[in-house]
């Protein structure tokens, strides 16, 4: 599965969580890419993309979503390579 508006350099996948009905998959970015996060919902039959996630204020090559978990009502993630306050 590769979801709608990702980038070809984002490496999907990851990071993947699974609870209930809704997977999240983490796609880090490269040095100009911060990365994202994809929600999808089971539906019974197959899973629907709802949403794509991305950082207020990651900067490039932070790798935002390296990581990511839920438990299918809160998404988190960190960011390896963030560099604020060093």
């Amino acid at each position: 599965m590769t979801p709608t508006g990702t980038l070809d350099f984002e490496i999907f996948g990851n990071s993947v969580s699974v609870a209930g009905d809704v997977l999240v998959g983490g796609a880090i970015g490269t040095s100009s890419q911060a990365g994202s996060a994809t929600v999808y919902r089971w539906n019974g039959t197959a899973w629907i993309q709802e949403q794509t996630l991305t950082a207020f204020a990651a900067s490039p090559g932070d790798d935002f979503w390296m990581g990511v978990a839920t438990n299918g009502h809160v998404i988190v993630s960190g960011s390896m390579l963030d560099d604020v306050g060093s």
